[in-house]
C-alpha cells in the first residue's frame, strides 16, 4: 500500500500601513529616519512594526515535507519477541566486498539546467551512483550496509578534462574522480521513547519529537545530524514483545533557517527594548543595533511568505504543478530562507507500538576508496554522438523539455510543457505523437504516418510500425519517406548480417541481407533465437532455432549455417547453461520423447536415450530404462559422452 503524506503550508497574511518596517529595504535608511521622530511618534511607528514582526516570526514556523511510504500492509498480533538489537560485522569480508563493490560503480547524470541554483537538499545533484555487483544471498550483511555508502564528486571530466562543477551545464560528463565511502557501525548506544510519556526526547543535545504513535505506525521528527548515525529501530507492543521493523520511509524536512529566525527575533527585541524605554536618547541608542542582515532576514522571509500564500490560495496552479512540481517550486523560490536541520521518518511494526528504540551508533570504521567512475553503460541509443532530453524549471512555470547534443549545445529549446520520450537518438514522441529530430536545422518534424520507430537497421534506413485496421505491423523506410519493406510484418529484426521478417501466426518467415536482398530459405517457416523463450541472466551465444512446415527444428549459426539437420523436435538451453541445449526426438515407442544435449556447434554428446533430464546446483538428474540417476555434470559427460 502507498500512502502519500503531503504537508503543505503553514503561512500568515501581513498587513500593515504607512512608511514602516513592511516597505524598507535598508537598514541605514529606516534608522536614520526613526532618529528623526520623537519618543512618542518612534514607539507609535514600532509597535506597528512589532505586530508585523510578530506575524513574520511566526510564519518562520513553516515546514514542508514530501514523503511517499511503502506500508508492509500486514498488521498482526506479534506473540514472540525477536532477538534483541545487535552489531558484529565481518570488517575484513565487507572490506573485500566494498572494494569489488566499487570496482563496478557507475553514474547516471540527469540533464536539468539549473542545477547549480539552489542545491538544498539530497537529490538535487545531477548525478545518481550505482553499482553493477550482483549481490548473492551470502552477501546479506553487506546489503543492510549498502545503503550507508556516499559518494562525493572530487572531479568531473569532460572529454578528457577536468571542469568545475558550475561549468557542466548540459555537457555530458565522460567520467568522475569519487571519493566512496562506508561507515561501519561497531558499537551502539540506544534510547527509547514512549507512546505514553513527553512527546519529545532529549539525546545526548539532540531533541527526536515523536509526532505521532498511531497504532503500528510511529513518526519521529530527527535532527539531521543524530539521524545520519541511527543504525536501527525496534519497538515493543502493549504485551512487551520485541518487535522489528516491517516498512520505513524518511524524507528531508524543509524548514525556514535558524539564522533567519534568529535575526528577527533580534530585531523585535529590539523595537521592543525602545518601546519599554522612557528616555528618549537611551530609546535612539538602541537603533545603532539594528544591521543590514536583519533586515535581509526580514526581507527574504516576506518575499518567501507571500509566494506561499500566493501558492496556497492558487488551487489550479497547484494542479498544474502536482505534488513533485509543488515541492520544486518551493526549494527554488525559498532557497534564500529553507534548510534542512531535520528528518521526517516514518518507522512501521507488525503490531500495535507501545514504545519505540532506537539504536545510535557509538564507534566506527569508515571504509574509504578513490575511483574513477563512468558513466551507466548503454543509456544513450548513439554513445558516440548522443542526442539527449533536458529540462529546465522556471520559478511559475514549473518544468519544460528540450534536447541537447553531448557538448551541452541546445538542439531544441525547453519550449515543451510535457515531458520528451526519447525512442531513438533522432525520434522522440510528444504527446503520444511521433517526431524525427532534424539535428541541422534544429527542428522536429512530425512523423503523423507512423505510430512509432522501432531501430535502424543502417543509418537512414529505419523500422517503424503503423496501425493497419486492427493490427500494428511494420516495415522499413528510407530517409523517412521512401518505403523499402512493406508495412506487413509483425516484427522486423536485424541480427548480424541479416535481417528476419516475421508476418506471425502461421505465415512463413522472410530473410534479407543487409541491404535488403532476399535471402533464400524456402526451407525456414518458423525462426527464433534459441534463449528468446528462457528468463536467465546467462548471456547465450547468437544461435537460433529454424522450424521446417513439418514442425522439425534444426540449430542454425549467427551466418545462417545450419548446425544440425531438421530432426529434433524441441531445441532449448540447458537451463542456465550457455554451452549445452536439450534436444528431443519422437520415441521408436510411438509415444513420448527422449532427449539428449547438444554443444554450441550441433554435435550430440549422446544419443537421444534418455527419458528426462534435470540440472540443479551442478548435477543432473536424468531416467535412462526407467531408472533415475544423479551424478555431476562433468562427469555425466564422461559417462554418456560420444
Amino acid at each position: 500500500m502507498n500512502k502519500l503524506f503531503f504537508t503543505f503550508f503553514i503561512s500568515f497574511a501581513i498587513v500593515s500601513c504607512g512608511q514602516n518596517i513592511e516597505d524598507a529595504k535598508l537598514a541605514n535608511e529606516y534608522v536614520k529616519e526613526l532618529e528623526e521622530r520623537d519618543l512618542k511618534e518612534l514607539k507609535a511607528q514600532l509597535k506597528n512594526d512589532i505586530t508585523f514582526l510578530n506575524k513574520l516570526v511566526e510564519a518562520t514556523s513553516f515546514e514542508f515535507q514530501l514523503t511517499s511510504h511503502f506500508s508492509s500492509g500486514q498488521k498482526i498480533v506479534a506473540k514472540k519477541s525477536v532477538p534483541e538489537f545487535k552489531i558484529n560485522y565481518n570488517v575484513p569480508e565487507i572490506t573485500e566486498r566494498f572494494n569489488t563493490y566499487c570496482k563496478q560503480v557507475s553514474f547516471e547524470q540527469n540533464f536539468r539546467e539549473n542545477y547549480s541554483e539552489g542545491k538544498l537538499i539530497r537529490g538535487k545533484n545531477p548525478f545518481s551512483f550505482s553499482s553493477n555487483l550482483d549481490l548473492s544471498e551470502k552477501d546479506s550483511i553487506f546489503e543492510q550496509l549498502k545503503s550507508n555508502i556516499e559518494y562525493k564528486e572530487e572531479k568531473v571530466f569532460f572529454n578528457g578534462n577536468a571542469i568545475g562543477l558550475n561549468q557542466i551545464g548540459l555537457k555530458k560528463i565522460d567520467s568522475i574522480s569519487t571519493n566512496i565511502t562506508l561507515e561501519i557501525p561497531l558499537a551502539f548506544d540506544k534510547f527509547s521513547i514512549e507512546k505514553n510519556h513527553s512527546a519529545k526526547k532529549e539525546y545526548k543535545g539532540f531533541i527526536v519529537k515523536r509526532d505521532t504513535i498511531n497504532e503500528n505506525i510511529v513518526e519521529l521528527k530527527i535532527p539531521t545530524e543524530l539521524y545520519k548515525n541511527i543504525i536501527g529501530y525496534q519497538a515493543f507492543n502493549k504485551k512487551g514483545v520485541r518487535m522489528n521493523v516491517s516498512a520505513f520511509s524518511s524524507n528531508s524536512l524543509l524548514e525556514i533557517n535558524q539564522t533567519i529566525k534568529d535575526n528577527l527575533n533580534s530585531l523585535k527585541n529590539i523595537f521592543q527594548k525602545i518601546v519599554n524605554e522612557n528616555n528618549e536618547d537611551k530609546a535612539k541608542s538602541y537603533l545603532k543595533g539594528i544591521t543590514q542582515s536583519m533586515f535581509d532576514a526580514k526581507n527574504e522571509m516576506l518575499e518567501f511568505d507571500n509566494f506561499v500564500i500566493e501558492l496556497g490560495e492558487n488551487k489550479k496552479r497547484q494542479k498544474e504543478l502536482g505534488t513533485r512540481g509543488i515541492y520544486d517550486e518551493i526549494l527554488e523560490k525559498g532557497k534564500k530562507v529553507l534548510w534542512v536541520q531535520n528528518e521526517s521518518a516514518i518507522v512501521e511494526f507488525p503490531d500495535d507500538v507501545l514504545s519505540i528504540e532506537i539504536y545510535v551508533k557509538s564507534n566506527s570504521i569508515k571504509l574509504e576508496r578513490k575511483q574513477i567512475v563512468l558513466s551507466e553503460k548503454d543509456k544513450f541509443y548513439d554513445n558516440t554522438n548522443p542526442n539527449i532530453v533536458f529540462s529546465t524549471f522556471e520559478r511559475g512555470k514549473g518544468f519544460k523539455y528540450g534536447i541537447s547534443d553531448k557538448n551541452g549545445n541546445k538542439i531544441i529549446e525547453a519550449i515543451y510543457d510535457d515531458e520528451i520520450r526519447q525512442t531513438g537518438n533522432e525520434y522522440f514522441s510528444i504527446k503520444e505523437k511521433l517526431h524525427w529530430l532534424d539535428v541541422a536545422n534544429k527542428k522536429m518534424v512530425g512523423l503523423p504516418a507512423f505510430k512509432s520507430y522501432k531501430s535502424t537497421i543502417k543509418p537512414g534506413y529505419d523500422i517503424f510500425d503503423k496501425t493497419i485496421g486492427n493490427e500494428d505491423v511494420e516495415g522499413v523506410v528510407k530517409n523517412g519517406t521512401e518505403i523499402i519493406l512493406p508495412f506487413e510484418y509483425f516484427r522486423i529484426t536485424k541480427y548480424k548480417n541479416f535481417i528476419v521478417a516475421d508476418k506471425g501466426y502461421d505465415k512463413k518467415v522472410d530473410f534479407f541481407d543487409v541491404n535488403f536482398k532476399e535471402i533464400q530459405k524456402k526451407e525456414i517457416h518458423k525462426f527464433h533465437k534459441v534463449d528468446d523463450f528462457i528468463a536467465a541472466d546467462v548471456i547465450f551465444p547468437l544461435l537460433f532455432v529454424a522450424e521446417n512446415a513439418d514442425g522439425k527444428k534444426a540449430l542454425v549459426d549467427s551466418n545462417l549455417k545450419y548446425l544440425t539437420p531438421f530432426k529434433y523436435d524441441y531445441i532449448r538451453p540447458f537451463f542456465s547453461r550457455s554451452d549445452y541445449y536439450t534436444v528431443s526426438v519422437k520415441s521408436s515407442k510411438g509415444y513420448g520423447y527422449l532427449y539428449t544435449l547438444i554443444d554450441q556447434k550441433g554435435n550430440e554428446i549422446a544419443p537421444p536415450i534418455f527419458d528426462e533430464f534435470n540440472l540443479y546446483d551442478g548435477k543432473v538428474t536424468f531416467d535412462i530404462n526407467k531408472k533415475t540417476q544423479t551424478m555431476d555434470f562433468s562427469q555425466f559427460l564422461k559417462t554418456y559422452g560420444k
